[in-house]
């Protein structure tokens, strides 16, 4: 699970860490280099150079990957989470409804309910899995290693021009 969980994290659908495939996962979880997906932040090159096949130029282009993962944007992030019932789709309506992981970890299931697309089950596991303390150990352990939990904004913010109007084409 550790593995499937860390692959799925650093995929393209989530903060999308180039040259980090599943092969990589598996041998650092195997090596014991990593335990959960915040570790992938504090990775250095001595860390990395103990890896099979894994030369200098190499090392420093996945830290650079690495560096670049530091900055995802909210959908992604969401979505590299892995909480129950939320992909890329709920990811992005949960972004633009909310505009920041904090406003959605803060949410309670009735107002995430009122989100359009949002039921009843994955309102509940979004707000189970924020609750949970391994989850606000993690966020920390993620904000420690220096990622930025992006802040988006919300569809009541942003200007609507074209709000209310109708149009016929032919």
């Amino acid at each position: 699970q550790i593995k499937e969980r860390l692959a799925h994290f650093v995929s393209k659908n989530g903060v999308d860490v180039e040259g980090m495939g599943y092969r990589f996962v598996e041998q650092l979880v195997d090596k014991n280099v990593i335990q959960d997906v915040a570790d992938i932040y504090v990775l250095d090159k001595g860390r990395l150079g103990e890896m099979d096949r894994m030369g200098d130029k190499l090392a420093e282009n996945l830290l650079a990957a690495i560096d670049r993962a530091r900055h995802p944007d909210l959908p992604h992030l969401l979505a590299a989470l892995a909480i129950g019932g939320v992909g890329e789709h709920i990811s992005r309506v949960l972004a633009k409804a909310f505009g920041s992981l904090d406003a959605i970890s803060a949410a309670s299931v009735e107002e995430l309910e009122s989100v359009r697309e949002i039921g009843p089950t994955v309102a509940s596991s979004i707000q189970q899995f924020f609750a949970m303390p391994e989850t606000r150990t993690l966020l920390k352990k993620l904000k420690d290693g220096g990622v930025v939990f992006p802040i988006v904004k919300t569809a009541a913010t942003a200007p609507m021009p074209f709000d209310g109007l109708t149009f016929v084409l032919t």
